[in-house]
C-alpha cells in the first residue's frame, strides 16, 4: 500500500473579513508523486499553501503531512518534513547573506558548520547562485529571489515540497533548469502555478481548484486538454496541448510523453 504525503480532509479557510478561500477541499498525494495544483487567481491555492505550513489555521477541516496533523503541537515535526516555496520569495529570504538564508533551515536543525557549508554549497550550486552567495537576497532580481528561495528549502531535504508558482520572474534559462532539477528529484511535490507547460513537464496528475473547491481531479493531460472543463475556470488549454499544434509541438520527453501519445491517437 503507497504511503500518504500529504492528505486534505474537508478543509475550510474564512479570512477575518468573512471571504471564504477554502470551502471543503480534500486532497491526497501519495509518496513521491508529483501533483500540479491549477486554477485562476483568488481560486485559493496560495490559501492551501499557507494551511498546509502550518501558518494558518483551517476553521474547518484537516490537513497532514506523511500522518502528522497540521497542528500547533506538530508544527516542528511537520516542518521537519515539509519544504515550502511561497508565491512572494521575500517571506523567505531576511537574512545579511544569500548563504546565511540558505542556511537558516539547517542552523535551526543544529547542523554542524562543517555539514552546513557543504550543503549550503551544493544548493546554491544546483540553483546556479554559488557566485551570489555574499550578497545580501534583498539585491537579487525577483527570479534570483524565487531560486534562493527553492536553494533554503533544497538544503534542509525535505520529504514534501510543495512550491507556489515556482517559475514566475525565471528567465527561460533558469526555468528550464528548475524543470529539469524538479524532474529528477524523489520528493512528493505539490506545485501550485499558472505555468501550465511546466506542470505538464512535472506533474502527470492535476487538481483544478476554484472558488475553494477541487473542482476536477486526475491526469494532467487529459485535464488541461479539455477546454470545456478548464475554460469556465480562467484556464486556457497549454499550446503544446492544441490540436493544431500537437504534431509539430509533441511533449519534450517527459513522464506525459507515453499518455500524449495515447491522447493523440
Amino acid at each position: 500500500m503507497t504511503a500518504v504525503a500529504i492528505e486534505v480532509a474537508d478543509l475550510a479557510y474564512s479570512y477575518p473579513d468573512g471571504t471564504e478561500a477554502l470551502r471543503g477541499v480534500s486532497l491526497t498525494v501519495a509518496a513521491g508523486e508529483a501533483v500540479g495544483l491549477v486554477g485562476p487567481n483568488g481560486a485559493g491555492k496560495s490559501t492551501l499553501v499557507w494551511l498546509l505550513a502550518g501558518f494558518i489555521a483551517p476553521t474547518r477541516g484537516r490537513a497532514s503531512i506523511q500522518g502528522r496533523e497540521v497542528c500547533k503541537a506538530n508544527l516542528a515535526d511537520v516542518r521537519r518534513r515539509l519544504g515550502v516555496i511561497f508565491q512572494n520569495p521575500d517571506d523567505q529570504l531576511f537574512m545579511p547573506t544569500l548563504f546565511d538564508d540558505v542556511a537558516f533551515g539547517l542552523l535551526n536543525l543544529g547542523r554542524n558548520s562543517g555539514e552546513i557549508e557543504q550543503r549550503v554549497t551544493e544548493a546554491l550550486q544546483q540553483i546556479g547562485l554559488e557566485s551570489e552567495r555574499d550578497r545580501f537576497a534583498g539585491h537579487l532580481s525577483a527570479g534570483q529571489k524565487r531560486l534562493a528561495a527553492l536553494a533554503a528549502v533544497l538544503a534542509v531535504g525535505p520529504e514534501v515540497l510543495v512550491l507556489d508558482e515556482p517559475t514566475s520572474d525565471l528567465d527561460p534559462r533558469a526555468r528550464r533548469r528548475f524543470i529539469g532539477q524538479m524532474a529528477a528529484r524523489p520528493e512528493t511535490r505539490l506545485i501550485a502555478s499558472h505555468d501550465l507547460e511546466m506542470i505538464l513537464d512535472l506533474c502527470p496528475r492535476v487538481a483544478l481548484l476554484d472558488r475553494g473547491l477541487v473542482v476536477a481531479d486526475g491526469s494532467a493531460i487529459e485535464i488541461l486538454a479539455s477546454s470545456s472543463l478548464i475554460e469556465p475556470h480562467g484556464l486556457e488549454v497549454p499550446y503544446s496541448l492544441r490540436r493544431d499544434h500537437k504534431h509539430r509541438f509533441p511533449l519534450r520527453g517527459t513522464a506525459h510523453e507515453t499518455e500524449h501519445r495515447k491522447w493523440e491517437t
